[in-house]
């Protein structure tokens, strides 16, 4: 076995998360823009619509007003029951394709399907609606509904217009016309997805059936590349997906982790673990903290090519959680204490670009960030109470649904706004590409900002 395999069978695991969400909602044809004349360009080209929504009195207002919204009941979107938003599933998805295109993509309401095959269990059928926006106009410019399976995140940006849908073990490709186009076909059904920051490299965990053992041979055969358990597919494959889903059960099931070459599904490194992975890459490997003495970890590059190099050496008092904001740049989440969090962004040479304390009282953060790199939006709920053992976690102690837009080169605070309804996982939040627009779904609006262009980042120093 490799060096590079054997470091990528020591990957941290994290639990997975899955949950069930149904939405009410109605679908109108068209969407309503407001425009606050914040900025010059959206104010000459809209009036105030008599149907905006105003924010309620009880949220918080943002550190500058919106340019301008779109109401989100003229698209067919109504908010779910708070009963479905704590079961942590999936709920929408709000994703910039481009600086003048924004998707906005949701559950609409239907029968539960059952299906003799889930022991009238349900089955995890769910229509989701798609509408692609024209910004700062709102004009609907393409729309679909599409059918998937189970209640994870089901979509990532790619950046050039271009994004994927996962729908139980296929991953799709789209584009402005919300067309999908199936290209690759998994053994069973994908439980986490990530993206490097070029859109180049996947990494999955999936569920797959559980082979069994065989005796072992007296002389040990050369291992050989997996390459073959990933397939490209040029149709949609529904009976596929319901063995995906039927054929995984606890029991049954090894979860299998993946980095592989997007385009071609060529599988550069697989491993087994009993439980999903948070793995970070970028375009030339991976990084993985290793524990040294007492608080401190070393932070390591691992190629993809082979060899590693040591990024530097940080401080925490839990194993620090670790993001790519740009294929050079690395954001660490660390502990300081029990409840303060600490940012810390780093080049990959090792060089630390700034660090800031994270809000007390807030758990549960998710970044979005500009494919450029040069902008992060850090979403988390801030909570009356520390949450321990005894002191769990309940949804009246849940104040809001906080987001901080930062530069990436400098960690300065371009916006702070906030969303409603509060959704655990995300998905009601975004970046445009180039880092000069953010949208947030609020109060029955998307409130969108044009912001300041963003700084740039350092150049990188010779390894």
């Amino acid at each position: 076995m490799s060096t590079a395999c054997q470091k990528f069978l020591q990957l941290i695991l994290s639990p997975a998360l899955a949950a069930l969400i149904f939405i009410m909602a109605a679908a109108p044809a068209r969407a309503q823009v407001t425009s606050f004349g914040q900025n010059p360009e959206p104010q000459k080209s809209h009036k105030k619509s008599r149907h905006a929504v105003p924010a309620t009195p009880s949220s918080p207002k943002p550190s500058i007003p919106p340019s301008f919204t779109i109401a989100v009941d003229a698209l067919g979107f109504a908010p779910a029951g708070s009963i479905y938003a704590w079961q942590r599933s999936t709920m929408a998805s709000l994703d910039f394709l481009d600086d003048d295109h924004l998707l906005f993509t949701f559950r609409v309401p239907g029968l539960l399907k059952r299906d003799p095959l889930y022991n009238g269990q349900d089955s995890g059928e769910r229509q989701i609606r798609a509408v692609l926006l024209s910004i700062p106009t709102g004009a609907i410019e393409a729309e679909d509904l599409w059918t998937l399976h189970d209640h994870e995140r089901y979509l990532w940006p790619m950046g050039n217009g271009r994004f994927l849908v996962r729908n139980g073990n296929e991953l799709s490709e789209g584009d402005l016309s919300l067309k999908l186009r199936p290209t690759l076909r998994f053994p069973g059904l994908i439980s986490s997805l990530r993206l490097d920051p070029l859109s180049k490299f996947l990494v999955t965990n999936s569920y797959e059936p559980a082979k069994k053992s065989q005796p072992a041979p007296t002389t040990a055969p050369a291992p050989k590349p997996q390459f073959d358990s990933i397939t490209p597919t040029s149709s949609p494959g529904s009976d596929d997906i319901t063995a995906a889903l039927t054929n995984t059960t606890p029991d049954t099931q090894d979860n299998i982790v993946r980095i592989l070459d997007r385009a071609s599904g060529k599988v550069i490194l697989v491993s087994h673990s009993t439980a999903p992975v948070h793995l970070v890459i970028n375009s030339t490997g991976y990084v993985q903290p290793f524990r040294q003495s007492g608080r401190t970890w070393a932070l390591q590059l691992t190629h993809f090519s082979g060899g590693q190099n040591r990024i530097t050496f940080v401080d925490s008092d839990c194993i620090p959680y670790l993001d790519f904001i740009s294929d050079t740049e690395l954001m660490a989440t660390l502990c300081e204490g029990s409840d303060s969090t600490r940012l810390v962004a780093l080049t990959t040479d090792g060089r630390e670009l700034w660090h800031l304390n994270s809000p007390s009282g807030t758990i549960w953060p998710q970044l979005a960030v500009s494919s450029n790199g040069l902008r992060i939006a850090r979403e988390s709920l801030t909570v009356n109470h520390a949450i321990s053992a005894s002191a769990p976690l309940d949804a009246d102690d849940v104040k809001s649904q906080r987001v901080t837009v930062y530069d990436a080169a400098t960690g300065h605070v371009t916006l702070t706004a906030y969303a409603s309804p509060i959704l655990p996982e995300g998905g009601n939040f975004t970046l445009s590409p180039t880092g000069r627009r953010a949208a947030i779904l609020n109060n029955g609006q998307l409130q969108i900002w044009d912001l300041d262009p963003p700084p740039p980042l350092p150049t990188q120093s010779a390894q």
